[in-house]
């Protein structure tokens, strides 16, 4: 009753999970490359797809494939239901689902109810993360190529001042409340071999849709504030900030 569009379909659904920076996405929007049809707006003429955040997600329109990245939000207090939403109602021939192999049983529970195909494919890491053995300590130990994560705006801009106040680093912040303009522009300087801004304060916001030539990245807390408590970082959050880690 709420996506007779979708329900209308016999989807063939391909759940592509396993650990960060193992080629999850990448497979799936080669597939999606391939298709005749797939929504910040970005409009170029005889373009024949579109990318839109989940929340746009256009559930009235016939699709040959479609692309969800990061399934596992289905989880989220307060984005889940827009993932559910996408997950049930695009009316897509293929749909290819993105993310934590945490999330494979409820997708398989939920998706037993719209009678769709499911197969599971699972990748594996492409590079290897490997943690420091010791702390960093002090910021005066900064390397370039250093991204340092913390979960406010407010801390983001005290540690940027505290290495720049000593003198042997630039900074570009990056963090979800920029605009998409502004974020772009700080992760091309940072990117950039040339720029003077050789470290890297941000949020989560790494692990979300963006390329990094981050050497090191160092937790400043093991905290975040996530709209209704302070709690710890999940294991799944933690891999996935580190999915910019290039070694």
């Amino acid at each position: 009753m709420w996506y007779p569009t979708a329900r209308r379909k016999k989807r063939k659904v391909f759940l592509h999970v396993g650990p960060t920076n193992g080629g999850k996405t990448y497979h799936a929007l080669k597939q999606l490359e391939s298709s005749t049809s797939g929504q910040e707006r970005d409009e170029v003429d005889g373009a024949r797809h579109k990318g839109v955040t989940v929340e746009m997600a256009d559930v009235t329109s016939h699709y040959h494939c479609a692309v969800i990245d990061e399934i596992q939000m289905l989880g989220c207090k307060t984005r889940g239901f827009s993932f559910t939403r996408a997950l049930l109602g695009i009316a897509a021939d293929k749909l290819h689902l993105c993310g934590d192999a945490a999330a494979v049983p409820l997708i398989q529970e939920m998706l037993k109810v719209t009678d769709d195909n499911v197969e599971v494919q699972t990748n594996g890491r492409l590079s290897p993360l490997v943690p420091l053995e010791v702390s960093l300590g002090s910021f005066s130990n900064i390397k370039t190529g250093d991204c340092i994560v913390t979960f406010s705006r407010q801390q983001i801009y005290k540690i940027k001042n505290q290495i720049q106040d000593a003198g042997k680093h630039l900074c570009s912040v990056v963090y979800g409340s920029l605009p998409p303009e502004t974020r772009t522009r700080q992760a091309m300087m940072f990117n950039d071999e040339t720029s003077e801004f050789d470290v890297l304060v941000a949020s989560d916001a790494i692990g979300m849709d963006l390329n990094l030539n981050i050497s090191r990245i160092i937790f400043s807390t093991m905290k975040k504030f996530d709209g209704v408590e302070m709690r710890e970082l999940t294991v799944p959050e933690i891999k996935q900030i580190a999915v910019n880690l290039e070694i």
